[in-house]
């Protein structure tokens, strides 16, 4: 994913003020208005606002949900570095052998 250059908006991240608009306007549960952002960017390919719930404390039910649905569908990703990608299980292997 390519960075994205995003200015904060007073201070706050987009997702955020996103979140707070949607919970004052909609009468939505701010936990629920931050759920409902944070899948709707990560359908949209960036995963910033998935870190900053993390970092905030565990995630609800609908967003873990969601990201395994994701998972599952090869829509979320992990980046893999240059060159072939190594293999646990060789790794689990070389370590039985060894002792």
């Amino acid at each position: 994913m390519s960075k994205r250059k995003l200015d904060k908006i007073d201070g706050h991240e987009p997702w955020e003020v996103e979140a707070a608009a949607l919970a004052e306007h909609l009468k939505l549960d701010p936990d629920q208005a931050r759920d409902v952002v944070v899948i709707r960017w990560m359908q949209r390919g960036d995963d910033r606002p998935l870190a900053a719930a993390l970092r905030d404390g565990p995630l609800s039910g609908a967003v873990l949900s969601q990201l395994l649905k994701m998972v599952d569908e090869g829509q979320f990703t992990a980046k893999r570095k240059r060159g072939a990608p190594r293999q646990p299980s060789k790794r689990i292997r070389d370590i039985f052998i060894a002792v």
